[in-house]
Order: C-alpha cells, then structure tokens, then sequence
C-alpha cells in the first residue's frame, strides 16, 4: 500500500536556544533560532517545509507561525 501523506504530521527534527529566565532577546528571536537549528537537525531546507506550528501561539510580539514565517522566508 502507498504512503498517503494527507493530514499526517511528522516531526523530523529538534532545535532549541539557551534558556535564561530573563533573556535579552524577543522570544520571537528565539523562535527562529530554534527553528534554523531543527532545520538543520533534520537535513532539509526551508523549501522541503509545508506547515509551521509554534507555541505559544501569538502571545506577544514576534511570536506565532506567521511572524516565525516571515523570519524564516529565503
């Protein structure tokens, strides 16, 4: 039987940045930092992703899919 990949999800790697409790960078920042880094992890590009979630979603400024997206974009 083939492999339908419609609504699967696989996480295929991880990042993460330093944790401080209080940093002196947007935790949008860290976001994309942790984001390149699982990127890599996982031996893709940017262009091999079709969907982003983060977490928290949109708790303050540059936080969220859309804002990480943006940071992300080649």
């Amino acid at each position: 039987m083939a492999f339908n990949a419609a609504n699967e999800v696989a996480i295929i790697g991880i990042g993460r940045t330093k944790m401080s409790r209080r940093g002196d960078r947007a935790i949008g920042a860290l976001a994309v930092e942790a984001s390149l880094k699982a990127i890599e992890d996982a031996g893709i590009t940017l262009r091999d992703i079709d969907g982003l979630s983060t977490y928290p979603e949109g708790a303050g400024p540059g936080v969220g899919p859309v804002a990480v997206k943006a940071h992300l974009a080649p």
